[in-house]
């Protein structure tokens, strides 16, 4: 303990006679020395084994995290009567280990164990409710071949755009773009499906919200597969300049994307040139769409000729049922 004397004596005469002391062996006890960042700085007992604070201030943050979040979750689990996964225990979560360098090192992974949570989060979002339409439950007819080599090809990766048109209602687009949805979804893709209708009126309900509105359209140049049905010429230049946006950032990106319509793409075209003559407020801007379906690099087009499949059951000329 330091005298009132010497806390009125110069600094730097206390620390001459310190190193004085020390030189003549009168050194403190190492048990009575303060052990650094001790009680009197941060608060920890001066009680405490220095080598086990040492140890424990030792331990990085790759270690002691995953640690900590596998504890938790074990526990939450345990109370809950969940079945531990034994290899991120119930986190859902694992560190990407690669070697030094590697930009993936220390990236957070999802656990296979989650596949199945992921896949059903993924349908959700996605708005698919039929997931009964697949490949195996499309009836293949004279007309259909293309069309269903062309959804084939983009559900498979072979393509990332394609288009599928045909004049005729109730020819199976709707189910060949279903069916590529949920084979794009069992490959793990996030998928977004819908028609044309309801996207443009999803952007004309969020336009007094720019915030929610840029959120969308952020979701539609993002996700993995964008697939519309029904794509018509119908469309005014506020919207489709928002939808070009997302359209064009798909095409740079070479995101899987898939179209629908009753009607081709010259057909597209000159139809919306046509309405914009008229309406001042449609665009005549589809050409830059078409322009990147007929890119066959990464796309394909396919005419479905088939007859419509409703009345061919009418007719009765096809004994399966038929709900196209």
């Amino acid at each position: 303990m330091i005298s009132q004397e010497e806390q009125q004596s110069d600094p730097r005469e206390r620390a001459n006679r310190t190193g004085e002391d020390e030189e003549k062996g009168e050194r403190q006890p190492e048990s009575q020395r303060p052990w650094p960042n001790s009680s009197a700085g941060s608060g920890r007992s001066a009680q405490g084994s220095p080598a086990a604070d040492g140890g424990a201030l030792r331990r990085t943050l790759e270690e002691v995290i995953p640690r900590l979040a596998a504890r938790t979750a074990v526990q939450v689990n345990q109370r809950q009567g969940e079945q531990q996964c034994g290899v991120c225990h119930g986190g859902g979560w694992l560190l990407h280990r690669a070697p030094l360098g590697d930009p993936q090192r220390g990236r957070l992974v999802r656990c296979q164990c989650r596949a199945g949570e992921d896949a059903a989060r993924q349908a959700r979002v996605s708005g698919l409710l039929d997931r009964d339409k697949t490949f195996a439950t499309f009836i293949p007819r004279a007309g259909t071949e293309a069309a269903l080599a062309a959804a084939r090809a983009v559900s498979e990766g072979e393509k990332q755009w394609f288009f599928i048109s045909s004049s005729e209602k109730g020819t199976g687009k709707s189910h060949l773009l279903a069916a590529c949805a949920n084979c794009l979804l069992e490959r793990g893709m996030s998928v977004y499906i819908t028609n044309w209708r309801r996207l443009l009126r999803r952007i004309y309900l969020l336009r007094d919200d720019p915030t929610a509105l840029d959120s969308f359209i952020y979701q539609l140049e993002t996700v993995d597969a964008l697939l519309v049905d029904e794509l018509r010429y119908k469309v005014t230049d506020w919207a489709w300049e928002l939808l070009h946006e997302a359209f064009d950032a798909r095409y740079q990106k070479r995101l899987t994307t898939g179209f629908t319509s009753n009607y081709t793409p010259a057909e597209l075209e000159g139809n919306a040139l046509r309405l914009a003559e008229t309406d001042p407020y449609q665009t005549d801007q589809l050409d830059t769409l078409t322009s990147r379906l007929r890119d066959r690099r990464i796309g394909v087009i396919a005419e479905n000729t088939a007859s419509d499949y409703r009345e061919v059951a009418a007719r009765g000329e096809d004994e399966e049922e038929s709900d196209w």
